[in-house]
């Protein structure tokens, strides 16, 4: 083991027996060398160490070897505990012994040990009103119990001893602790967290000591928390923010910490006193946010505490929503606009329905002249309602929660101007050949003139990309070989129909660049378009560089031309340079006006609807001339289900304002008017109280109607 050492002692052998609660006793022999004048004893909680010495014997025969055996008896053993046992035989200096052979003892007796606990990892100052700092540690883990505690020890001196006299607080089962104990803005604390074990009381005796300086909101001074040593720590719980529903919780807990005596509790809501609220818990029911704390005080003090920090809580009874996205002219042969919007949110029980709201200047009120749909379930509405050319309508979307009845208010407006199929400037053909693919649907040919190589093929270097471009572009390139190359080459584009009611002219776009070589100059360059009949010459490369976007009117050969089609040739190149394309573009100009659809069916004129009794007959009458129907068809239901409009029958085309109801079905009944167009459409169902359409966009399926028309409303 050392330098100096001739003779090491030979290992003890070791035996060891419990003869009594919290006490190990252990035996070894006396040494077979007569150097040997002491025994250390080590200990374990592990098999093989690493072991601690815990006594060191002397040899009682020093000077004579192979005497009688030796003792010891660890009495500071915890029961239950496994301990591991070695004796080492030396000579107090450089000859030592191996270890013994290691005997286990299971100690007997109470279980003693402290808990094993890293202590406090982190001290933070949340920046409260009230003066506070947030301590922060790891569970500890008991040896001998089913669980621990935590004692918090506070000094404002640095490297305190932790004791009775700044002991803050005792018996914490969490692993957090707010410290509001008389806390003053600007001073440091500093803080030790030990574990107990919550069966034994023994606590551990870490010395991690943590500090923290606190103070208010955004560096503002903070208030000293209560001085009365009988007032509690108050934690309000839940922790805001929280966004709940007008109809549900929270219940607001008042939970309270160390202090003594029956306390006395005060909520608070943005400050002010709130009348009857003094129990522990609170459950508020006020709209909109507010922020709520609760005053507390322990009889035998004369303040207050609170909860360093107010809880925020916003309760609801809308749905959260952004309002409509879109307004876009789908162009239509009939006069159309798309609508579409996000779906809302609710912390609402739901369903969230939306209503569609339209006018022909913005804002747009969303009452029942403007409601155009209502009770929609989906985000999109296809409005073709009385829509006319060329007229802009404005829209807004309104989110209903329906468990409260209320909508989300939002002044969202889109607008949109329908007109028919391809009015206006349109791209009837666009390539910029993005892929190789784009450019298989163009035909590729050689000739007339001499040809080896370079025929026309996508292409993406930058050297010979025609000004305008980007990315991929098509090239003829006479520099396809060193050995004197020959390109005469053409490249034809796919038919491009322009038979298009309302045309007015066709424009031709392109992207050119031909490069010329002044040594030969054979080579020629030119764009052709094919009028239906032959092909047009629209340009033809000078003896010179060019590198421009080309434009023609091509309206007089395009226009109703159901194959126009385009030609770029490149001939005669003879160890020449190159012709590139890029962003080949026909643009038409047409004038398409879109129809304005027939409206739906209309709706019965809301209250017109009046129901009388001639014996067991039910006479209806109402209002069928303001804005008729083509016909009118009964709805009737259960009086129990009206809430879901669940429908049972229905007389079907019952006449143009009365019927009389001969034999009608019995029992407690709900009855709905609507109106008709005889081929499958009825009209809407009226509105639920101005909520929004009533059943939705849902057809009643009576009378051979599967749809629903809820556009045509008369009021």
């Amino acid at each position: 083991e050392a330098c100096g050492c001739e003779l090491f002692p030979t290992q003890p052998s070791l035996a060891a027996v419990n003869n009594g609660d919290n006490r190990v006793d252990l035996d070894w022999d006396d040494s077979d060398l007569d150097t040997v004048t002491e025994y250390r004893v080590l200990r374990s909680r592990t098999p093989g160490g690493p072991y601690t010495k815990i006594a060191t014997i002397a040899d009682s025969s020093p000077g004579v070897a192979g005497g009688l055996g030796y003792s010891y008896s660890d009495f500071d053993v915890s029961g239950d505990i496994d301990y591991y046992y070695v004796v080492r035989a030396s000579d107090g200096a450089a000859c030592t012994s191996p270890e013994s052979n290691e005997v286990q003892v299971t100690a007997t007796g109470d279980c003693t040990l402290a808990p094993v606990f890293g202590g406090v990892s982190l001290v933070d100052d949340p920046e409260f009103g009230v003066c506070q700092l947030q301590l922060f540690w790891g569970a500890g883990t008991p040896e001998c119990g089913t669980g621990v505690t935590y004692n918090v020890y506070r000094s404002t001196a640095p490297g305190f001893t932790p004791g009775a006299g700044n002991l803050l607080a005792s018996g914490l089962t969490d692993t957090t602790f707010s410290d509001l104990s008389q806390l003053v803005d600007g001073q440091i604390y500093y803080y030790v967290v030990r574990a107990v074990d919550n069966e034994n009381g023994e606590e551990e005796g870490n010395a991690v000591e943590l500090a923290g300086e606190p103070d208010g909101v955004g560096g503002a001074s903070c208030t000293t928390g209560s001085a009365c040593s009988d007032n509690p720590f108050v934690d309000v719980n839940p922790e805001g923010p929280l966004t709940v529903c007008q109809n549900g919780g929270p219940t607001l807990t008042a939970d309270t910490v160390s202090g003594s005596g029956a306390f006395t509790y005060q909520w608070v809501e943005d400050g002010v006193p709130v009348p009857g609220a003094t129990q522990s818990a609170f459950t508020p029911n006020t709209l909109g946010t507010r922020t709520y704390n609760v005053r507390v005080s322990a009889p035998t003090c004369p303040d207050e505490v609170y909860d360093g920090l107010d809880t925020e809580i916003t309760r609801v009874n809308t749905p959260f929503f952004s309002g409509a996205s879109a307004a876009i002219n789908p162009q239509n042969s009939d006069c159309t606009v798309d609508v579409t919007w996000a779906p809302a949110s609710t912390v609402c029980d739901g369903p969230v329905l939306y209503n569609v709201y339209r006018s022909t200047s913005a804002p747009v009120a969303a009452t029942p002249e403007n409601l155009i749909a209502g009770g929609l379930t989906g985000t999109s509405y296809s409005d073709v309602f009385d829509l006319i050319d060329s007229t802009t309508y404005y829209y807004n979307v309104q989110a209903l929660e329906t468990s409260t009845g209320q909508f989300d208010g939002n002044a969202i407006v889109v607008a949109a101007t329908p007109d028919g199929p391809n009015n206006g400037l349109q791209d009837a053909y666009l390539e910029s050949f993005t892929t190789s693919a784009n450019f298989n649907n163009w035909t590729v040919t050689t000739g007339p003139g001499g040809h080896t190589c370079g025929e026309w093929a996508v292409a993406s270097a930058p050297g010979s990309r025609p000004g305008g471009g980007s990315g991929n572009y098509i090239i003829a390139d006479n520099n396809c070989s060193p050995l004197s190359p020959r390109t005469s080459t053409t490249t034809t584009s796919p038919d491009i129909n322009l038979v298009i009611a309302g045309l007015q002219s066709v424009q031709f776009e392109a992207n050119v660049r031909f490069d010329f070589n002044s040594a030969n100059g054979v080579e020629t360059a030119k764009v052709d378009a094919w009028d239906g009949t032959q092909w047009i010459n629209l340009w033809t490369s000078a003896a010179a560089d060019f590198n421009a976007k080309l434009s023609f009117d091509v309206t007089a050969i395009a226009a109703n031309n159901p194959a126009f089609k385009l030609r770029f040739d490149y001939q005669d190149a003879v160890a020449d340079n190159y012709f590139s394309v890029d962003n080949v573009r026909i643009i038409t100009d047409v004038m398409s006006v879109c129809s304005t659809a027939a409206a739906g069916p209309a709706s019965v004129p809301r209250d017109s609807l009046t129901v009388g009794r001639t014996g067991t007959d039910l006479d209806l009458s109402w209002d069928a001339a303001t804005c008729g129907a083509s016909e009118y068809n009964v709805l009737y239901g259960d009086l129990a289900n009206v809430g879901s409009y669940a429908i049972d029958g229905a007389a079907c085309n019952v006449g143009n304002g009365s019927f009389s109801w001969t034999s009608p079905p019995s029992g407690n009944l709900f009855f709905l008017l609507v109106g008709a167009d005889g081929s499958g459409t009825e009209s809407s169902w009226g509105t639920n109280s101005g909520l929004g359409e009533r059943n939705g966009g849902v057809a009643s399926g009576e009378c051979g109607n599967a749809q629903k028309d809820e556009t045509n409303i008369c009021d």
